[in-house]
């Protein structure tokens, strides 16, 4: 097979040589709306060329032009995605065939096109600073989700200029956006399934965690979709080189130890059902390659502010009787090629923790020190200069400095039994430190947030990923959270929720070159929004 495709290039290299006559349109184009609702800002371009071709589309709004190459192999026959347009706005567009030679021939009519406008019930987004010049280049990805009552889930692109480009909307639980070498997106949901989709809306593959209790019920799932024999996918998917995939999961454990009231680990000691972290290696037929258990790898008496918390009663286990504590909250994953390790994002034990893949031994944890037992004491990295630890992180990820780069929450900024700091005082960050294996230290090297007249804070998710071109950095303030008076407020006390992206310069003194605002500025009884992450990708054509 290879051969053949070798021996067809070949032939068409040489068919190339010395052509200057362009390849001619069979008919002329058309362009429809996507047959797939889920993603409606998606158009289909079809048309027949009489030679191998690639088409080029030329594109007006009537302000601006530009020209769209559409991602294909030369071929005779096209029925293509076309990606970026903005929502509800008229287009011009030319088009345009080009033959392995470079000749080119643009059809006779152009065609005319409208987007279809945005529902009433999408997003609230405002843009509050834009500077292009100064962004890295592309298009920003973000997971939406209105909460609550009605809750509503949404992928959605947007350009520069925050205007929505692209966006995919599902009835379900739909989290945890991971984007696959292919240009596909992968992500998690209802905390049983992980879906790979085309940006045009179909579903490509599915998996579904075998064991899922599904608080006692059966599970729905497609007869197509590849068991895994665990019981949750949450928080994390992606895509290591090998082409296996690595996930959290969860074990259930009932202990005898667990301390009546966790902000004074002296109380006394009760029986629990433990919902404990696993990191999950897949083959893409479902086979499991690996499993680590963080209820294993890490103290078991360690015990943080939320570690009872009941998170993982709404999410399947309700069923179980006693109800289930949230002992670790691991929300994000992470794999480390350069030497084959695993760094894991544990949220109620406010640490960051690395450990190998192939031996599963601890290298270290990044934390604060108080509450570990004697035999972890030696993996507690130790701080250098000014650091303050992180409180309630969210991903933690190597950026191409080979620094580790996480949100900080810093949702109490203490450990028991000290009283958290009050809601008032706190403050989010974005954080760089700088880890030396070899010496067990830690140095923070950049922050963005933190207390001051510019504070901000998201009580919940979060981001932060460092851009490879500008070196900016694009951070998810996704869970603001505070009173009706406008004040610092976690979770369950919030009256209002809003999501922000920010794009700040990687300097002493960051400046925002890219804010936009995810906000229901009723006045009475708004809705809550929320922003779990972002990503910046070069275009929707990527790669």
């Amino acid at each position: 097979k290879r051969c053949g495709l070798f021996l067809m290039g070949v032939l068409l290299v040489m068919s190339s040589c010395g052509d200057s006559k362009p390849p001619s349109f069979l008919s002329n184009p058309e362009i429809s709306p996507n047959p797939n609702t889920s993603a409606p800002l998606v158009a289909f371009l079809e048309c027949s060329t009489d030679e191998p071709s690639r088409v080029v589309l030329i594109v007006s709004d009537g302000k601006v032009e530009r020209e769209i190459r559409l991602r294909e192999d030369f071929a005779t026959d096209h029925r293509l995605p076309v990606l970026g347009l903005v929502a509800g706005r008229a287009y011009s567009i030319r088009v345009r065939a080009v033959d392995l030679a470079g000749n080119w021939v643009e059809a006779e009519s152009q065609l005319e096109y409208r987007t279809p406008s945005l529902p009433d019930d999408f997003p609230p987004i405002a843009v509050r600073a834009s500077q292009p010049d100064r962004m890295e280049p592309g298009v920003t990805l973000l997971e939406v989700r209105r909460m609550r009552n009605k809750e509503l889930y949404f992928f959605l692109a947007v350009n520069s200029r925050g205007e929505v480009i692209w966006y995919y909307r599902h009835k379900d639980s739909t989290r945890y956006l991971s984007i696959l070498p292919n240009g596909n997106l992968l992500y998690l949901s209802n905390y049983n399934k992980v879906i790979e989709i085309r940006l045009t809306g179909e579903i490509v593959r599915q998996w579904h965690a075998a064991k899922h209790p599904n608080n006692g019920n059966p599970l729905d799932v497609s007869s197509e979709s590849i068991p895994v024999n665990v019981e949750t996918f949450h928080h994390e998917i992606i895509q290591v080189p090998s082409g296996n995939y690595m996930t959290l999961s969860t074990e259930m454990r009932t202990v005898n130890n667990f301390p009546k009231d966790p902000q004074n680990p002296k109380s006394q000691k009760v029986k629990a059902n433990i919902i404990g972290d696993v990191v999950v290696e897949f083959q893409p037929d479902g086979k499991i390659l690996n499993q680590w258990n963080l209820l294993d790898l890490l103290d078991p008496n360690r015990y943080g502010y939320d570690s009872a918390g009941p998170y993982w009663d709404g999410k399947g286990y309700g069923h179980v009787q006693g109800g289930t504590k949230d002992r670790d909250h691991a929300n994000s994953l992470r794999y480390d090629q350069s030497d084959d390790s695993i760094i894991v994002s544990a949220r109620h034990q406010d640490a960051v923790v690395k450990f190998s893949r192939q031996t599963g031994n601890l290298v270290w944890i990044l934390g604060p020190h108080a509450g570990w037992a004697e035999r972890w004491q030696p993996f507690l990295l130790r701080p250098l200069g000014f650091l303050e630890w992180p409180s309630h992180q969210h991903d933690a990820r190597i950026t191409q400095d080979g620094s580790l780069s996480m949100f900080d929450n810093g949702n109490y900024r203490t450990w028991p039994p000290e009283p958290k700091a009050p809601a008032r005082e706190a403050y989010s960050r974005a954080v760089e430190f700088k880890v030396d294996e070899q010496a067990r230290t830690v140095e923070q090297v950049w922050a963005y947030g933190g207390p001051g007249p510019e504070a901000f804070f998201s009580s919940f998710q979060g981001g932060t990923e460092f851009l490879p071109i500008t070196g900016n950095v694009l951070i998810t303030d996704g869970g603001r959270t505070s009173t009706e008076q406008g004040e610092f407020a976690r979770i369950a006390e919030a009256g209002r929720v809003a999501g922000r992206i920010v794009e700040v310069t990687h300097s002493e003194s960051p400046e925002i070159v890219f804010e936009l605002f995810v906000e229901d500025l009723s006045a009475e009884k708004p809705f809550k929004w929320c922003i779990y992450r972002s990503h910046r990708l070069p275009s929707l054509y990527f790669p």
